[in-house]
């Protein structure tokens, strides 16, 4: 598809987020990829996308997340720290933002 079904589906995406996060776990790979493989600012939209979904799933009650739900959210959390060092400021900010509120939703549920 072009560019713009590309923009459409992952503002879907950011819906799921707020709608739905338990069932967020099966489109973070898909988010991630597009990080990579769009060009910005598409793949910057898609990287605040995967950051408020890795936040809105960190957010969850425990029990709400299978084991392999947790080590998803442990793996995006390892990778998130990696855009900190981006040469896109744009990327950094994103990042940043994500892993402190990663880290206050984590220490709201204890």
């Amino acid at each position: 598809g072009d560019a713009s079904e590309r923009a459409a589906a992952i503002e879907v995406a950011g819906i799921l987020v707020m709608t739905a996060p338990g069932q967020l776990f099966s489109i973070l790979q898909v988010l991630k990829t597009a990080v990579f493989v769009e060009p910005p600012p598409l793949s910057h939209f898609a990287l605040a996308v995967f950051v408020d979904a890795v936040a809105a799933l960190a957010h969850l009650p425990a029990d709400m997340a299978s084991i392999g739900a947790a080590q998803e959210l442990s793996e995006c959390l390892k990778w998130l720290p990696n855009g900190l060092n981006s040469p896109f400021v744009e990327v950094q900010t994103i990042c940043a933002q994500g892993l402190g509120r990663c880290v206050l939703c984590r220490k709201d549920n204890g």
